[in-house]
């Protein structure tokens, strides 16, 4: 099987850095374990595939759900990777927002590496719901503030209808479906902006 790049991201610290992996040699394992296909991560000493430490370029790009990107360097990272096993991963340095927190949406995360002469590439689609879940959860912190009293039944409504929507976004994200996914961010954001839930700040 050919050499072919892989990539996992997550969101760290409150949602104020992303860290992106190269799973690679993870991914050549399974693939190794479960399909009994060759090798498909990077070279090692009795590998044909290439090899880090020959690699000529390297970024990772970030693009935000309105289409702005930023780019990072992590040529130097993969250089120094070590693959002697091809078991393991290599966690970058994190990548911290223009501002405070990433916002909410659906980015594109694409990590390209040219190594002898070739450009390789790998890409994921990730939903960032941060500020939403923030929203959600500090609503449902105020509810005991509204026991027993008149508004009790409609704080009740608003946390109920705004974790259904969480729900709605991120089941859209795990299908897919884009579309949704903006429109059920909005309902989301005018209730968070209705409730003053302070998560963008």
């Amino acid at each position: 099987m050919a050499f072919r790049l892989n990539i996992s991201a997550c969101l760290n610290n409150c949602c104020e850095e992303l860290v992106v992996s190269d799973v690679s040699g993870i991914q050549s394992k399974l693939e190794n374990l479960i399909l009994g296909t060759d090798a498909s991560g990077w070279g090692t000493a009795s590998s044909s595939n290439p090899k880090t430490a020959n690699a000529t370029a390297a970024t990772i790009t970030i693009t935000s759900p309105l289409g702005v990107s930023t780019v990072t360097d992590v040529l130097t990272e993969v250089n120094a990777y070590d693959t002697t096993n091809n078991t393991s991963y290599l966690e970058f340095s994190p990548i911290s927002p223009t501002g405070d927190k990433f916002s909410d949406g659906l980015y594109t995360i694409t990590y390209n590496v040219t190594v002898n002469g070739l450009d390789y590439s790998s890409s994921i689609q990730q939903l960032f719901s941060c500020n939403a879940q923030c929203c959600v959860d500090n609503m449902w912190s105020q509810l005991p503030d509204h026991y027993q009293l008149d508004t009790y039944d409609e704080w009740v409504d608003r946390c109920t209808k705004a974790e259904v929507l969480l729900k709605m976004l991120k089941s859209s994200a795990n299908c897919s479906n884009t579309n949704a996914i903006s429109e059920i961010l909005d309902s989301l954001e005018d209730i968070c902006d209705y409730n003053n839930c302070n998560c963008n700040s």
